[in-house]
């Protein structure tokens, strides 16, 4: 007789689709990876701390891009050229897969907007 049950594994969350990486430390889980948009990749990673709270962090974005766009404030510069990301009290992430999904649409935002105002100017 085969008493064995098939385990069928967890689905995979959208962060650990995108290949996002966990770490536990002593500040909180870190997690390291990278935010896409329209082919281009930029480098993360985000603290989530003991307390629930979320800090999303993007090296090198695309900032005059964002400046064109409702997201220019979210980012805000820190040291060796990452910036912290905000949000919105009412747009604050409830996991790290929506705070990610959130950035690339800033991302995309951003470099479609440049894409009309060339179109537009053309």
């Amino acid at each position: 007789m085969n008493f064995a049950v098939p385990v069928t594994p967890m689905p995979k969350t959208f962060d650990q689709q995108l290949g996002w990486v966990q770490e536990r430390t002593a500040e909180g889980v870190v997690y390291q990876g990278l935010y896409r948009a329209v082919g281009l990749r930029y480098t993360g990673w985000i603290l989530k701390r003991a307390d629930g709270t979320f800090l999303f962090h993007i090296l090198k974005p695309p900032i005059t891009l964002l400046r064109d766009t409702e997201y220019e404030h979210c980012f805000r510069p820190r040291n060796s050229g990452w910036w912290l990301v905000d949000f919105q009290p009412a747009a604050e992430p409830v996991d790290v897969s929506s705070g990610i999904a959130a950035i690339q649409k800033a991302l995309r935002t951003a470099f479609h907007t440049r894409l009309e105002q060339r179109r537009n100017r053309a």
